[in-house]
């Protein structure tokens, strides 16, 4: 927990959870303890969706991410700081260039090649 030095504090966590983030259990606890505000973010590589939730009712999802790493701050704020907040560029660059170097045998079998 982090003293916020003005009478309230911070608690900063990690979840992980199965196909989607958990914000039913996030909302009950905020509908169970009115005076706490909750704010999660969340970024599924697999499935390739990035998004925040707030307790106050704020909610923004994007899907497809790997298609939006140019979005810049000003056409984006909130999106392009999800971004940044998980590194998303890294994940999508890295995944690109391992299928870069993948060659299919005509012999049935899946080869890695070094280019």
């Amino acid at each position: 927990m982090i003293d916020n030095l003005n009478g309230t504090a911070s608690i900063h966590g990690y979840a992980d959870s199965a196909w989607s983030p958990p914000l039913a259990a996030f909302q009950t606890y905020a509908d169970d303890n009115p005076d706490c505000e909750l704010e999660l973010k969340y970024f599924e590589p697999g499935m390739a969706f990035v998004g925040v939730w707030d307790s106050q009712g704020s909610d923004a999802y994007w899907d497809n991410v790997g298609y939006l790493l140019d979005t810049t701050e000003e056409e984006d704020s909130v999106l392009y700081e999800l971004l940044e907040h998980f590194n998303v560029y890294d994940w999508f660059e890295t995944d690109e260039d391992e299928e870069e170097n993948l060659e299919i045998d005509l012999d049935g079998g899946l080869s890695a090649i070094n280019e």
